[in-house]
């Protein structure tokens, strides 16, 4: 989707995730301020479900993550466990990655712990990720 700044992209991405009964979402950004902005939309619109930031952020002293209450993780063996602890309670999750961190992603299938299979997943700005 392309529409100018400010016109509720984001939103609309969550709704199209809560249209499509999303259990597990994956948001790709193309900086870890982003991040920050999708939780932080995330939680404005009422969404609750427990949020994982996949990067170099510490979600404890990021302000934005923190008032989110969300998790955070360079590692793609504890990633593969949170998710596996997540569909264990059969409870919804939201994962954020950065170009950095997408690698994780990978790990997770090669992980002791089950590999999660996300239902959605977004490219948020990806015109400015690819080749560019």
């Amino acid at each position: 989707m392309v529409l100018a700044c400010g016109t509720g992209k984001t939103l609309i991405a969550l709704r199209a995730a809560e249209a499509l009964d999303t259990r597990l979402l994956l948001v790709w950004c193309r900086s870890r301020d982003l991040i920050g902005q999708w939780a932080q939309a995330a939680r404005a619109d009422g969404r609750r479900e427990p949020l994982m930031a996949v990067s170099s952020l510490e979600a404890h002293k990021h302000p934005v993550l923190a008032e989110a209450e969300a998790s955070s993780t360079g590692s793609g063996e504890y990633l593969a466990y949170w998710l596996a602890q997540r569909a264990k309670k059969n409870e919804p999750a939201t994962v954020f990655v950065t170009l950095d961190s997408l690698l994780r992603i990978e790990e997770i299938q090669h992980s002791v712990f089950p590999a999660a299979v996300f239902d959605l997943a977004f490219a948020d700005e990806a015109h400015r990720t690819a080749g560019g």
